[in-house]
């Protein structure tokens, strides 16, 4: 056996012939050894060859920091990573849920619940990271931005309608999108009117469409439906919620400043070219028309504050620290207080106060029709490009 790779190389191939060693060939070897040890300076310093190349170790031993870094990147970039274990994910059959389409069966290494971390499922950044924003549960006469804090008892019921509104963003944009679900088979055309009303939106929607014919057909389509309470009762007409409407999506912006009407208006202006929408409609049994009631859960910080500055301006210092905590976690986007516990801020509501008073966060209550009436929601988000009309939050359920 040679004693290294050196005196394997230089071994003769059977058959072929002998070069001999020549003066000129022993300083040509004495050469490539000099360069060899160059490389190896080189590689112990973390720099590249005088040729511009990057050494890297030849066997074990000659493993160094530089190896140990390229491995913590490969692993990092997912390279040589060990496969997570896939499973099955039956179909759902939604059909208890009124109006909602049924789950196909996925393969996924996902658990359920999550577990799994989405760099690892994605670990070649092969699907783009998002941050899920605040979600609502409005039930009933509760129209929007309902969400139980800590402490709230409240159980959905059998002849309860509720409202799922959520979202989430990927770099600052925004995909906002609802729907609703029901037991009682009496809530189909309740539901059906405000998916009819966000579909009918949805295909009038494009680059200068009239804000004020967008809400014409959406309520066109919510009223062409009615109630019944129950078997032999008289109809109750189906109402737009003439103050509720969809909103414009700016990048870290969920109202972006512009309203999508969800019922005739005269209001100015048309989609543009570009423009993230949200199509989001309303419709009740009872007035058509929400106020303010209740407690708070919903807030967002104003967008464009100088956090800077109305942190010198707030005088409680526990004030000071919330707003870093929501600048930390949340930023523009909206949250909910439950989300402020779970971040450990769990004696927040007399600094909460304080940044709401200075108008440094907006409080968002819930919007609520009159007592004993039922309201329902559809909402999907679209992009307007200048070769299509883009819907991201569509799907094979609603």
């Amino acid at each position: 056996m040679p004693a290294n790779a050196e005196e394997e190389d230089a071994l003769p191939v059977e058959g072929a012939p002998v070069e001999p060693i020549t003066a000129s060939k022993k300083r040509r070897n004495k050469k490539n050894k000099n360069k060899a040890a160059v490389a190896e300076e080189h590689k112990q310093e973390g720099t590249t060859t005088p040729e511009g190349e990057q050494n890297s170790p030849v066997n074990g031993a000659e493993e160094g920091e530089g190896a140990a870094n390229k491995k913590k990147r490969n692993k990092k970039r997912g390279h040589g990573a060990k496969k997570l274990p896939t499973h099955v994910l039956p179909a759902q059959d939604n059909s208890a849920l009124r109006c909602l389409g049924d789950w196909k069966e996925i393969t996924t290494a996902q658990t359920s619940p999550p577990t799994v971390q989405i760099e690892k499922l994605f670990p070649k950044k092969s699907f783009p990271l998002g941050e899920i924003q605040e979600y609502t549960g409005s039930l009933n006469n509760v129209a929007a931005h309902y969400s139980p804090n800590y402490g709230d008892t409240t159980v959905l019921k059998e002849g309860d309608i509720c409202k799922l509104d959520f979202g989430t963003q990927v770099g600052g944009r925004i995909a906002d999108c609802a729907f609703t679900i029901a037991f009682d088979p009496k809530f189909d055309p309740l539901i059906e009117a405000t998916k009819e009303g966000t579909r009918a939106g949805v295909n009038f929607a494009g680059i200068d469409a009239r804000f004020s014919e967008i809400g014409e057909v959406i309520q066109e389509a919510i009223e062409s439906y009615e109630f019944l309470e129950r078997d032999g009762a008289e109809a109750i007409p189906i109402k737009a919620i003439e103050n509720l409407s969809g909103h414009s999506l700016g990048k870290y912006q969920m109202h972006g400043g512009q309203g999508v009407p969800i019922v005739k208006n005269d209001e100015p202006g048309c989609m543009e070219e570009g423009q993230f929408y949200a199509v989001e409609t309303f419709a009740s049994t009872g007035r058509g028309y929400c106020i303010e009631e209740g407690e708070c859960s919903h807030y967002m910080r104003t967008f464009d504050l100088d956090s800077h500055a109305a942190s010198q301006q707030l005088r409680l210092k526990g004030a000071r620290g919330l707003l870093h905590t929501i600048n930390k976690y949340f930023s523009t986007l909206p949250w909910c207080r439950r989300w402020l516990d779970d971040c450990g801020a769990t004696r927040h509501l007399l600094s909460l106060k304080s940044l709401v008073d200075n108008d440094v966060v907006v409080p968002y209550p819930p919007l609520v029709d009159i007592k004993g009436s039922y309201s329902s929601q559809s909402e999907h988000s679209i992009i307007l490009r200048s070769t299509c009309k883009e819907v991201v939050t569509r799907g094979d359920d609603y």
